[in-house]
């Protein structure tokens, strides 16, 4: 059952730019954080943060391949709907053509 609680959470996770445009991007590929540092214009402590955040709240999928951790929208989260229209929304990141050529 769908809480107020709950739903307030997921709005908060989206309400902040660097994290929708993390989900934008990882709506289309698998990524490492070392990429995401590669684009973003913060530090790496500051996108392994709102790596954290969405990944302890369920947003994100995490595999580890050696030393390198992956991530991915989790598909089997309870809002992903709600997630998915909202990337609906968002404008394509400029980050997508980068590292999906990478």
């Amino acid at each position: 059952m769908n809480t107020y609680s709950e739903i307030e959470q997921v709005c908060k996770l989206l309400a902040d730019q660097t994290r929708l445009e993390i989900l934008t991007i990882l709506a289309d590929k698998e990524i490492c954080i070392c990429q995401l540092v590669d684009y973003f214009d913060i530090s790496q402590p500051a996108i392994s943060k709102h790596i954290k955040k969405l990944r302890d709240n369920g947003l994100l999928v995490e595999k580890k391949q050696a030393q390198w951790k992956y991530y991915k929208l989790n598909q089997d989260y309870p809002y992903f709907h709600l997630i998915e229209q909202v990337i609906a929304l968002c404008p394509p990141s400029p980050a997508i053509k980068s590292i999906c050529s990478s």
